[in-house]
């Protein structure tokens, strides 16, 4: 079977807001999807004629080593995740939920950073 996968138009902006007494700062975004076709509504089988959405978001970033972040997705999903840089080690997570469709997601990822 095959599986077409529709393009999306994706237009986002961030800005950096600094924290100096806590040495941190924070970078709320938000992002614009425009679809380039109607699809399926997951709950209700019907085509949905919006072709816009958005998802919504931040990160916290104390002292460069500690990373919180947050949001919701264009799905209206809720989405969480952490990171740590070390030396020479970069660690992440991120979770978000995709409902009824695929459970919950957790993903870890790792760098190691060999050049210094």
């Amino acid at each position: 079977e095959k599986e077409l996968v529709r393009p999306l138009i994706l237009v986002g902006t961030s800005y950096k807001l600094l924290l100096p007494s806590l040495n941190s700062y924070f970078i709320p975004n938000i992002d614009f999807v425009v679809r380039t076709e109607s699809y399926p509504d997951i709950d209700t089988g019907f085509n949905n004629s919006g072709a816009f959405a958005g998802a919504l978001g931040g990160e916290f970033v104390f002292r460069e080593a500690l990373f919180l972040r947050g949001g919701m997705d264009e799905l209206q999903s809720p989405t969480f995740g952490i990171g740590i840089k070390i030396p020479h080690l970069n660690i992440d997570y991120a979770f978000t939920s995709f409902n009824q469709e695929l459970g919950n997601s957790h993903r870890v990822g790792l760098i190691v950073d060999f050049s210094h």
